[in-house]
């Protein structure tokens, strides 16, 4: 067999490991270290970190995300939120290299908390004055008494009072009620309605106050609008209108208006994603933030994963939102098919029991020139390339065992060679393995000559040298970097 032909089969023999065996995503090291999962990743934002944390399954450890950190499946797994509050923490997760998408509740939380330090009236507090109520008077214009009972009820309705509170305060009090229920082991979607049933009250009530307000701003409007009249009661009217809208009752409706709005779009993106999906998105208290990642031996599947963090507190006494904070992390992980072994490729110092065997001329006892036998090396040193097949065999965090299969790529020796090992880990650089097995290899060796066999020269032994299979045993330093 020809040289050439040689060289392509320890070609093709390459080719065939690297075309069989895909190299694993993750460094060797992280693989073997990568936990395996049954049915879930559960991630949730550490504030005291700040950065994500993870636990696998039922595990309550939750620790932080490596980076591309592996989690290895016999199937698919699911990545979940557990007890996820979403008026505190907006988190959204994408597949391969797409970007995560903005969380639509994260959004509408920020708008509803852009008018945080606007007074409102407290839900649930009556005691207010139906339009057009009279008030107790001695007078007999009727014009008058109507617009004081106006004054009196739009005062009542859009003024900041005692019972008034702030729109941080209400929204305190709508995720407070959120994590209460989740406290009292309700699932998920049940937990998310306890706020938006306190949002559909508070709407409600609102609603009535705009509706009622608004329609005494536009008769005092109306009333402003017309030419005033030369009767004392029609003035004394307008007067009290006049006051009354001094106070700009307009803007605060816009005011009561804009923070109506907002929280509507709150409470429809609250219902929309959290609560109408009821089992498709919860599992119990756990929010799936997707429900299924199902990776092939092939190819790894990489979820990116944003957290977004809305935190705020409430002075007690004034309701007014102080330390009013966002935070947000992002972090990757790899979900990998399960394998019993690691694999990756690497270059390795070569010691092999077959050589190359040396000839020369000499010369016999008759004075003629013959073939003789040079001096033969113990071992042959070469340069080679092994895959390896690290096993996740639990044998502790400073070894694992190994197969392996390579070549040496010296034109001298050159060699196909299959075996085991160990690999080590803790090393302070690189990554190093040990192996060894046997070696078949091809060296060049007298074909038809002998030796002790007259020749002309070392031509004559040049011409003769071919290519012969040997085989043997070798040692290999493996190493990574």
């Amino acid at each position: 067999m020809s040289n050439g032909h040689r060289r392509a089969i320890i070609l093709l023999f390459v080719l065939a490991i690297g075309g069989t065996t895909p190299v694993a995503q993750a460094q060797t090291r992280e693989f073997l270290r990568a936990p395996r999962v049954e049915s879930r990743i559960r991630v949730q934002w550490d504030p005291v970190m700040r950065r994500i944390v993870a636990a696998v399954d039922d595990d309550d450890r939750f620790q932080a995300l490596a980076l591309s950190q592996p989690f290895l499946t016999d199937g698919a797994l699911a990545l979940t939120y557990p007890k996820l509050n979403p008026l505190r923490v907006g988190a959204t997760i994408a597949l391969g290299d797409a970007a995560p998408l903005a969380d639509p509740v994260a959004a509408r939380l920020r708008a509803v908390l852009s008018l945080a330090a606007v007074s409102v009236p407290s839900p649930g507090v009556g005691g207010l004055l139906p339009v057009g109520a009279s008030v107790t008077s001695t007078e007999s214009c009727a014009a008058l008494t109507t617009a004081r009972a106006d004054a009196e009820a739009l005062m009542s309705r859009l003024s900041v009072t005692r019972n008034s509170t702030t729109v941080a305060a209400l929204v305190a009090s709508w995720r407070r009620s959120i994590d209460d229920a989740f406290s009292a082991g309700r699932e998920g979607p049940v937990a998310i309605s306890a706020a938006v049933e306190l949002i559909d009250t508070f709407v409600a009530q609102l609603a009535n106050r705009l509706t009622e307000s608004d329609r005494i701003v536009t008769r005092m409007e109306s009333e402003l609008a017309t030419a005033s009249r030369a009767d004392a009661c029609a003035t004394s009217a307008r007067a009290v209108y006049e006051v009354l809208n001094l106070a700009n009752p307009r803007a605060r409706l816009d005011q009561l208006a804009a923070v109506r709005s907002a929280v509507l779009s709150l409470r429809e993106a609250l219902a929309r994603d959290f609560m109408t999906p009821g089992p498709v998105r919860w599992q119990g208290a756990e929010y799936r933030l997707v429900r299924e990642v199902r990776p092939t031996r092939e190819s790894p599947v990489i979820v990116t994963i944003r957290v977004t963090h809305l935190d705020f507190e409430v002075d007690g006494p004034s309701g007014a939102p102080i330390a009013m904070e966002e935070s947000a992390g992002s972090d990757a992980l790899v979900a990998q098919r399960f394998a019993r072994f690691a694999r990756e490729f690497a270059v390795a110092t070569v010691m092999g029991s077959v050589t190359r065997p040396g000839y020369g001329t000499t010369r016999n006892d008759a004075g003629a020139t013959v073939v003789g036998r040079l001096p033969r090396s113990f071992a042959s040193v070469e340069p080679g390339v092994l895959a390896s097949f690290v096993c996740r065999c639990q044998t502790g965090p400073l070894i694992a065992p190994m197969l392996q299969a390579g070549i040496t790529t010296s034109k001298d020796v050159p060699a196909l060679l299959a075996g085991g090992g160990i690999r080590l880990f803790g090393l302070p650089k690189g990554e190093v393995a040990l192996g060894g097995g046997g070696m078949i290899a091809w060296v060049k060796d007298l074909r038809t000559l002998r030796v002790g066999d007259p020749v002309g020269g070392t031509t004559d032994i040049e011409a003769d040298l071919g290519y012969v299979r040997q085989q043997g045993w070798y040692l290999a330093l493996q190493y990574k970097f």
